[in-house]
């Protein structure tokens, strides 16, 4: 789950099973793979702030243009 509004930044937190990373896949039929690189981002376990750049990276990507 992404919340845009940053009230739960990482309210569903991405699983990190691929050292550190995940992929996340779109409807258009492709995928991509992110490496998390904030340590607060690994071991917050869905608490962080809003303005990590993890979650910064992850909601830009979620979000309609």
């Amino acid at each position: 789950m992404v919340t845009m509004d940053d009230s739960r930044p990482f309210a569903s937190f991405p699983a990190t099973r691929h050292a550190g990373s995940y992929g996340l896949n779109f409807a258009d039929g492709h995928a991509e793979f992110y490496k998390l690189r904030e340590p607060e981002s690994e071991l917050a376990e869905g608490q962080v702030s809003a303005s990590n750049p993890d979650w910064q990276r992850l909601k830009q990507v979620t979000t309609i243009r």
